[in-house]
């Protein structure tokens, strides 16, 4: 999986019910999250471009098959991601 923007990882790590986790600040405003990783790639406090791996997808968090779990939050409140999976 790949950052959609550039920006710091704040967290790289295994969370309880997300498996393993990578969150990447990418402003004041915006962060995105990615979920239910194999392997993580980058670690906090890396710095990413647009387009870097983060990790692969997999099955951690209790998944029964491979899955992604993708968030973007503004403000610390989730909002639609549509637009950033163009």
């Amino acid at each position: 999986m790949k950052a959609i923007a550039a920006g710091q990882v704040l967290f790289s790590d295994w969370f309880k019910g997300y498996g393993l986790l990578v969150i990447v600040k990418h402003d004041k405003d915006y962060m995105s999250l990615y979920a239910y990783n194999q392997s993580l790639y980058q670690t906090k406090g890396d710095w990413v471009s647009a387009g870097d791996v983060l990790a692969t997808v997999g099955k951690s968090g209790g998944r029964d098959r491979p899955a992604l779990y993708f968030e973007i939050r503004k403000k610390n409140k989730p909002v639609n991601p549509a637009k950033w999976c163009r």
